[in-house]
């Protein structure tokens, strides 16, 4: 199974990220997302992450996301299938987002989707999302 022929079912499946293997996702938040899980399956709360350098402030980093819900989801699932949802389920909320805008600034449903398409197949969103860049794409419709 390769990436660009089933990414739904490699999404469900923990096989592989959605994103450039050298990008931010697989070199960082990957291991972020890995410690994060264990850290919760022990019933703890992550406050200092000991793989990382000498040892680093976990809870206090700005982009482990400790309290985001979706994040909760490393508890039970491995850390490539948690990304691959969250990537896939970032990217409906984008195309969402953007119909929702295309429909608050007057226009038709054809021309809210042909909107939402644009946006959510364009350089800007492509890019980003396989960075793993997931939160500026989404922030752009709302």
């Amino acid at each position: 199974m390769t990436m660009h022929r089933k990414p739904i079912a490699l999404a469900l499946s923990g096989g592989g990220i959605l994103s450039d293997r050298l990008g931010d996702v697989a070199s960082e938040w990957y291991g972020f997302g890995g410690y994060l899980g264990r850290a919760l399956r022990a019933f703890t709360i992550p406050q200092w992450n000991p793989c990382l350098m000498s040892g680093t402030p976990y809870l206090a980093a700005c982009q482990t996301g400790v309290f985001f819900p979706p994040n909760w989801l490393f508890a039970i699932l491995p850390a490539a299938a948690v990304f691959n949802i969250q990537t896939v389920f970032s990217f409906w909320l984008t195309l969402s987002g953007m119909f929702a805008l295309g429909r608050r600034l007057g226009g038709s449903v054809p021309a809210a989707v042909i909107m939402a398409l644009v946006f959510g197949y364009s350089g800007f969103a492509i890019l980003h999302l396989f960075a793993g860049h997931i939160v500026f794409v989404n922030e752009w419709p709302f």
